[in-house]
């Protein structure tokens, strides 16, 4: 059994690294050295400049050799979308140089409500929900539930000045919602699969045990103990380290939804609105929280595994 989890968590790093392209590590490399040349401006006037580059390559998108460019593999396609997925809160954040109170919210539905179902690349539409768009409406109702609960602990905190409050809003949302959207056994839209409700009710308990357990303690201790190691690092390493970070989050999260979209838009959720926290805290609130969602990645392959295992 040891053998054969170490066999599969070695699969799972070597797919995501045929994931990562030289084109994705060149990006990041030129991303580092550009937040190293910044890194003596004002936390604003770096996502200022920042959020002018984003602009530029959307405006880059629209262009025909460059969509063209970018239909040529699918891997350059989904990382464009991953761009523009990204950017929205730092761009609504920054520009618009709005309190956090409201930033945080406003890049959250932004990400959740984006009006993307298709894109057209080299002349022909690409749609971005394969399966239909009642897929897309049942992603949208789950987002709900997590944006409820998510974004009023993020205001909460902000008003408090107790970025605490925030996070364990975050872990109370990901601990309950999390089966609901990852696992599709423990779906209540699959709960036919199971011979009465009370079958459903205990599978769906014991994973999210398990869930807790295995994700969101190495979470909370993260982020209680490692603060002060990672505090004591030069900003521009910081930096480059959650650039890094979140391209991994990239090639995880392309795995382990297979394709779903809106399951990975989730992800891309979560993560591009707890980005929308550098606005008002230190780079390393930021590289703790990849650190902890890259150990989500980890611990959700393992359940994804387990749960097939029980089907």
């Amino acid at each position: 059994m040891i053998k054969r989890y170490i066999g599969l968590r070695l699969k799972v790093a070597l797919r995501m690294v045929r994931e990562l392209h030289v084109f994705t590590l060149v990006v990041l490399a030129l991303l580092g050295v550009l937040f190293y040349a910044l890194s003596f401006l004002s936390p604003y006037g770096r996502l200022g400049i920042y959020a002018a580059l984003v602009l530029a390559v959307h405006v880059a998108r629209s262009d025909r050799y460059f969509l063209q460019l970018v239909s040529h593999h699918r891997e350059y396609r989904l990382f464009a979308i991953d761009y523009l997925s990204l950017s929205v809160p730092f761009v609504a954040s920054s520009l618009a140089c709005l309190t956090e109170a409201v930033a945080i919210p406003l890049a959250g539905v932004c990400m959740a409500f984006l009006p993307i179902s298709r894109i057209h690349v080299g002349g022909r539409a690409v749609s971005l929900f394969p399966r239909g768009s009642m897929e897309y409406e049942r992603g949208l109702r789950m987002m709900a539930i997590f944006l409820t609960v998510f974004l009023a602990g993020a205001v909460v905190g902000v008003i408090e000045d107790n970025l605490r409050i925030s996070l364990v809003a975050t872990l109370i949302s990901l601990c309950f919602v999390y089966p609901l959207m990852f696992g599709e056994p423990v779906n209540f839209l699959y709960m036919r699969n199971y011979a009465s409700v009370g079958v459903f009710l205990k599978n769906y308990l014991r994973h999210a045990a398990v869930n807790t357990l295995m994700v969101w303690l190495p979470f909370a201790l993260l982020l209680c103990l490692g603060t002060g190691q990672l505090r004591d690092l030069l900003l521009p390493v910081q930096i480059y380290i959650v650039a890094l970070l979140l391209v991994v989050q990239m090639g995880f999260l392309r795995i382990l939804c297979h394709g779903n979209i809106v399951m990975w838009s989730i992800g891309m959720l979560m993560l591009g609105t707890l980005g929308c926290l550098v606005v008002y805290s230190p780079w390393v609130i930021l590289m703790q929280m990849l650190m902890a969602c890259l150990l989500c990645q980890f611990s959700l392959s393992t359940l994804k595994i387990l749960i097939d295992g029980y089907r």
